[in-house]
């Protein structure tokens, strides 16, 4: 699991160590990644069927599972925040990337494609 790697890795690296002092340590999935870059870093977020891989989200709640992350001294300060992106834009990339502005919409994954009924390449809207 995530956690337990991240978390012993984080305490045996003096680097990282500080990173997360002076808050510029973070953590996300590849759609996290993907976006910060796209939008050179305006953008930290992620979505729940990434996140749910992770170990680290409640489905209950659609959050963080803040209350076991507590429980085991998890620095939630560097996880993104959850935002549901199906049909929406939720950024635009910078004009820097392509030459000009492209509106960012749902990170397409099979879970997100079955709940949608996105089964034929007209489907997507």
């Amino acid at each position: 699991m995530v956690t337990h790697r991240f978390l012993v890795t984080l305490h045996e690296n003096e680097n990282m160590k500080q990173l997360l002092a002076d808050r510029k340590l973070a953590i996300g999935c590849l759609d996290t990644w993907l976006l910060s870059k796209l939008t050179l870093g305006a953008i930290y977020v992620t979505e729940p069927s990434s996140s749910s891989s992770t170990g680290l989200f409640d489905p209950y709640q659609q959050d963080w599972g803040y209350t076991i992350l507590k429980l085991i001294h998890f620095p939630t300060q560097i996880l993104p925040e959850i935002t549901d992106t199906a049909g929406k834009v939720i950024a635009t990339s910078n004009p820097a990337i392509f030459g000009i502005p492209i509106q960012i919409g749902a990170m397409v994954n099979i879970s997100l494609m079955i709940k949608y009924r996105v089964f034929e390449k007209t489907d997507i809207w």
